[in-house]
């Protein structure tokens, strides 16, 4: 498996410390592998090194890189992943530009409401000073009748 290793390094062209940092082991690593990797070990090489097929590096059968064959549909190229980060982005500033809108409507329609409630209740005292009582001097003595406006 170091071999493979080594292999993958070379076609990467990177050297052995740049590549342990990137995949999160410990520097030396590789040069201190004896045998087989632990499985959480050869997850984290795979989740960094996407191309990297699997079965080759744990058993040398298969080729080097994974192809279309023996790729997962999950499996996203880095344009994929641009794009779709791309449309994310600008959706969260549609929802910002949607969200700032909604609240300004809302502070309008709260605003016109406090109008219309202070309307209405104008309304209200015109129309009840409008229907209160009046009382005409009566015309005979002893009679006293509300009048209406």
């Amino acid at each position: 498996m170091k071999k493979r290793l080594f292999e993958f390094l070379a076609y990467l062209g990177i050297g052995q410390n740049k590549f342990e940092k990137n995949c999160g082991l410990s520097i030396g690593y590789i040069n201190k592998l004896k045998g087989d990797m632990k499985l959480d070990t050869i997850n984290k090489i795979i989740s960094t090194y996407s191309e990297l097929n699997k079965d080759w590096l744990m058993s040398g059968e298969g080729d080097m890189l994974k192809n279309e064959k023996n790729t997962k549909s999950e499996d996203l190229s880095m344009s994929d992943l641009v794009r779709i980060l791309d449309n994310v982005s600008e959706s969260i500033k549609q929802n910002a530009e949607a969200n700032k809108l909604n609240a300004e409507a809302n502070k309008l329609s709260a605003e016109a409401n406090e109008r219309n409630s202070r309307n209405i209740e104008k309304m209200l005292d015109l129309l009840s000073e409008k229907n209160k009582p009046t009382f005409d001097v009566p015309k005979k003595q002893g009679e006293c009748a509300p009048r209406y406006a």
